[in-house]
Parts: C-alpha cells; sequence; structure tokens
C-alpha cells in the first residue's frame, strides 16, 4: 500500500515539475512593465506594421528617451524609429504624469501608455507581443481614445498579418472612448501577434494583461493523480 502511494505522489511530482509552466498561470502587464527602460520578461516589443510594399512587415521601433515639450508641457516619448518624423510614421509613448496637453489636444493618463498613429498611410504604429513558449494565451487588452474630434481604428492582427478584430474609436465631441479586446489564442513559440492604431496622426492609450492558460490535459493528469491519491488512502 506504502508503495504505491508513493509512487501516485510520485507521478504528480514528475507532472506537476514538467508541465509547471503549463499548470501555473503567467500573466504579462504592458502597463507594469513597459517603463521605456525596462523589459523584464522580453515578451513586449513596439514597432510599426508597414503595408507600404503589399507584403506586411513588423519594423521595431527603437527606445530614444528623448523628452519633447509643447507650450512648456513636457511629455515623455519613448520609441520611434530612427531618423524619422514619429509625427508621420508614428511612436509607441510613455508618460508619468496625469494631465490634460491642451496644446495637442488630448488627455494623458497617469503611466499611460499610448499608440500614436502617423500621417503615413500604410503605417500602423503598433505594440507586440511575443509568445514566451507554445501555448495558449488570453489577452485582456482595451484600447481607449486620447483626442478629441479625431477618430481612428484599431486593430488585434495574427502572426501571419491576418486581422480578425477590430474597432471604430470616433471621439469626435469627446475623448476617453474605450473599444475592448478580449480573446484566447493559440500562439507557438516565438509568433507575434500586434495592438494597432490605424493611421491619421491620432493617439490611443493602451492597456494590456496577457495570461497564459493551463492546458486542458495537464490539468486533468493533475486532477487524475490527486482522485487516485485520495481514494489510496480510503
Amino acid at each position: 500500500m506504502k508503495m504505491k502511494r508513493c509512487m501516485v505522489l510520485f507521478l504528480l511530482i514528475v507532472l506537476s515539475s514538467g508541465v509547471a509552466s503549463a499548470a501555473i498561470n503567467d500573466t504579462w502587464n504592458l502597463s507594469d512593465e513597459y517603463t521605456g527602460t525596462v523589459n523584464p520578461d522580453g515578451v513586449w516589443l513596439y514597432g510599426m506594421l508597414d503595408f507600404t510594399y503589399g507584403v506586411p512587415q513588423f519594423l521595431v521601433y527603437e527606445n530614444n528617451h528623448t523628452l519633447v515639450s509643447g507650450t512648456g508641457e513636457v511629455v515623455q516619448f519613448w520609441a520611434w524609429l530612427q531618423d524619422i518624423d514619429r509625427d508621420q510614421y508614428g511612436a509607441v509613448n510613455h508618460n508619468t504624469s496625469d494631465h490634460d496637453v491642451a496644446s495637442w489636444g488630448f488627455h494623458w493618463k497617469a503611466n499611460g501608455i499610448n499608440i500614436q498613429s502617423g500621417g503615413y498611410a500604410a503605417t500602423y504604429s503598433s505594440v507586440a507581443f511575443v509568445a514566451p513558449e507554445t501555448g495558449q494565451y488570453q489577452f485582456d487588452a482595451a484600447f481607449e481614445s486620447m483626442t478629441d474630434g479625431k477618430g481612428t481604428t484599431v486593430w488585434f492582427t495574427m502572426p501571419d498579418f491576418s486581422a480578425p478584430w477590430s474597432a471604430a474609436l470616433d471621439a469626435y465631441g469627446g475623448a476617453n472612448v474605450v473599444a475592448p479586446f478580449n480573446g484566447t489564442v493559440a500562439l507557438n513559440a516565438g509568433e507575434t501577434v500586434y495592438f494597432s492604431n490605424s493611421p491619421g496622426s491620432t493617439m490611443v492609450d493602451f492597456s494590456c494583461v496577457v495570461t497564459q492558460v493551463p492546458e486542458p490535459l495537464t490539468m486533468s493528469l493533475l486532477a487524475i493523480g490527486g482522485l487516485a491519491l485520495v481514494r489510496r488512502r480510503r
């Protein structure tokens, strides 16, 4: 009897240790992890989906850490392509204060991350998530308009550059219109998905929490092992 219990316990240990990453929810929170200089888990990228030549590609923005001031109002711009005009090609920005930037026509949240689209018609400023391993990932994201008097379309794009979800943010007459995205996506290790803002010189505040979903087989095996152990004890 003791030998059988030991075997069940050994099986549980092997199962739980061998698939720990799948059995325990790993979570990545963009707002907590992206400060412009820190990307501890390496799962976030900031860049531009470029459809200029009909063949989509993702160009990674570089961290520039440049303070930009408009009529005395200082905003921290973090990442855009080197040697280009961010107003034309877009950027991903971060700020630590909560205030209205009246001269630019938008409200900036404390610790807000925004996706700034450029005026160039074929480029979409984006935040990207890179899957650290093969599995199911739950995305809980939200786009919020920042610019009063402008509308834009926001997108969720798959690794093959297909876009199964989009939403219109029509902020004419008032900002702070919200479009949530919630969905589970199967990704292979290293595959990338993109959250983008359409061209048109607008800004959207963006938040995203990604949770790795435990594999059903793993959870079933752990449950079976647990039931076996309880029955043996009886």
